[in-house]
């Protein structure tokens, strides 16, 4: 990123940011706000959009329904490119707790497999693998943070074994800050054939991200941490290998093709990420 000098008549890239923030009337230009692990505010764009959106669906109903299905494509295309994926790689769910619960709760676990986290997880990374192991006779494996909660790669290593399954950490943890170093861990998993799910959303807007890249198999975020957007909008991001290994676990009409498809027993689920979203 590059910066103006200080006596240009071209605002910066920070200022602009800040900028965006700035609404007359409502006090949120006295604020500074730095807690991004919690919900971030509003820019001025995205209280627009809702206010837009909010207008169109409760004048037009139905008929607003095709152009808002069309802006969400193009929503799916834009985060790709943010995230270094293809759009054939994300789905939307309703919240980062909810995408990370597909992971945990679709994948084919059984009984001695080993699925590792850390000790200072966020309850919405920690729960979904503990009940996921419960369900399926896997054994949860809590890594111990180091000084200071850090989290080095080699407190992960003295956890796994051959029954290792998944490792299922944050990219950022909320409690710390500590970053795991993803490709690293990455590196590591995959020379054993281990399952890696990362909760990223700590990271991901901040942070440089480049999913395909990074060789990880998945990665759950959000949209109200630094992408300054609306709660209740979570995303998964698979490699297209595992895009169909998955069970979902909400099914309805666009999982298997659409509305305008005719319900029947012999209708197979769509390909790619449309079968992890019902409607």
């Amino acid at each position: 990123m590059s910066f103006m000098n200080s006596d240009s008549k071209t605002p910066d890239a920070i200022q602009l940011y800040k900028d965006a923030f700035k609404r007359a009337g409502d006090g949120a230009g006295e604020l500074i706000h730095l807690n991004n692990a919690g919900v971030s505010p509003w820019p001025t764009a995205t209280l627009a959009a809702v206010q837009e959106w909010s207008s169109k669906l409760a004048s037009s109903g139905t008929h607003a329904v095709p152009e808002a299905y069309a802006k969400s494509e193009i929503t799916r295309a834009l985060l790709a490119k943010v995230l270094g994926a293809t759009e054939n790689q994300i789905a939307f769910f309703q919240t980062c707790a909810s995408a990370i619960s597909q992971v945990a709760l679709g994948l084919k676990l059984k009984a001695g497999d080993e699925i590792v986290v850390w000790d200072q997880e966020y309850p919405s990374n920690f729960y979904p693998w503990a009940v996921a192991a419960e369900r399926s006779g896997a054994k949860l494996v809590v890594a111990k943070s180091s000084e200071n909660l850090a989290t080095p790669l080699h407190a992960i290593e003295a956890v796994v074994t051959e029954r290792t399954r998944v490792i299922a950490v944050s990219w950022v943890q909320y409690r710390s800050g500590a970053v795991t170093d993803l490709e690293a861990l990455s590196k590591f998993a995959r020379a054993r054939n281990i399952f890696t799910c990362i909760d990223a959303i700590q990271g991901l807007g901040v942070l440089p991200f480049n999913f395909m890249s990074l060789g990880i198999d998945a990665a759950c975020g959000g949209a109200h941490k630094w992408f300054t957007s609306p709660l209740s909008i979570g995303f998964l991001l698979l490699r297209p290998e595992h895009i169909e290994s998955l069970t979902p676990l909400s099914v309805g009409a666009i999982t298997f093709g659409g509305t305008e498809i005719l319900a029947s027993p012999s209708t197979p689920m769509a390909k790619g990420f449309a079968r992890y979203e019902p409607g």
